[in-house]
């Protein structure tokens, strides 16, 4: 009997070392699994960090243009408004040619008269 109580304790205690080496690697096994979700997470966060840092640049750079096209709207606005005073001159001036033409015609005989008189003023002075 002895060399069957012999096995029997074998055989338990060989049983229970496989059970203990099992635990062990199962804790082990939840070591490694905790390591490896950890440095997911850390590589997500760093992930969402660069990718929150690229959109903060993107946006500044956005409204960066945002502010040159503005700039550029205000001035197509400014040149727009001076074409219609200038088209409107025109147009008012044209009416009033067809309207009185001996009025208009005097002006600009008087005014080209001046200009050559003062081109000839200027260019005795020198």
């Amino acid at each position: 009997m002895n060399i069957q109580a012999l096995l029997v304790v074998l055989v338990l205690g060989g049983g229970m070392i496989g059970a203990g080496a099992f635990l062990v690697k199962g804790q082990i096994d939840m070591r490694v699994a905790a390591e490896v979700a950890a440095s997911a997470e850390r590589t997500r966060a760093d992930l969402a960090e660069q990718q929150r840092d690229r959109l903060e640049r993107d946006i500044a750079a956005e409204r960066e243009r945002q502010a040159e096209l503005q700039t550029e709207l205000q001035a197509a606005r400014d040149l727009e408004a001076t074409t219609t005073e200038v088209l409107e001159d025109r147009e008012r001036l044209t009416r009033l040619t067809q309207a009185k033409p001996g009025l208009i015609e005097r002006q600009a005989r008087r005014a080209t008269t001046k200009v050559w008189t003062d081109i000839e003023v200027e260019s005795r002075e020198q």
